[in-house]
């Protein structure tokens, strides 16, 4: 977890090391040690240092940073700044100097998301079966007997259309049909 503590208009950031590409988030949250940070909109800015798109998110009253930090390899720079709008001004304040942080290249040989775990994979599975199960049991073949004459009308036994065509026949709403499949 990447942590600021903001004294006053200083930033320190405190970081363990961080590798890029990191599987959904990089944790971040910020401690205002000082209250002239109090009732602000807060946002924290992260910029690569040797140019590059810079990212802006936002930070919760708790101090924890709304948003996915997902780094690319080398230093950024960070620094915060906050605002607050009253009915006489807009006021905006900001740290005074920028603090590093550096993200190092990642150990993986490929850099894109790491495969889902076990279990993950399990759940995937087990989705997808219980998926085409509903699907085997909405589609099968069957037919409508009505039990006073015997006649057969064809549909698909796990259908709607099996209780359409039933009420159509003029069958009663309960104990008079049965669907049957055809194996």
């Amino acid at each position: 977890m990447v942590t600021g503590f903001i004294r006053g208009q200083r930033l320190v950031l405190c970081s363990p090391p961080i590798a890029a590409g990191t599987y959904e988030t990089i944790p971040a949250r910020f401690v205002f040690e000082t209250c002239g940070w109090d009732g602000m909109e807060r946002f924290v800015h992260l910029k690569p240092k040797d140019g590059g798109e810079e990212r802006i998110l936002p930070i919760g009253g708790d101090g924890a940073v709304l948003g996915h930090l997902n780094l690319s390899a080398g230093e950024w720079v960070v620094w915060i700044h906050g605002d607050a709008v009253s009915e006489e001004a807009v006021t905006a304040r900001l740290t005074t100097a920028t603090a590093p942080l550096f993200v190092s290249e990642t150990g993986a040989e490929d850099p894109l998301p790491l495969p889902p775990t076990y279990g993950e994979q399990v759940l995937a599975l087990v989705t997808t079966l219980k998926e085409e199960a509903a699907a085997l049991v909405r589609e099968r073949t069957g037919v409508l007997v009505n039990r006073a004459d015997g006649s057969l009308i064809p549909v698909w036994a796990g259908s709607e259309e099996a209780y359409e065509e039933a009420r159509r026949a003029g069958l009663p709403e309960s104990g008079t049909i049965c669907l049957v499949d055809i194996l």
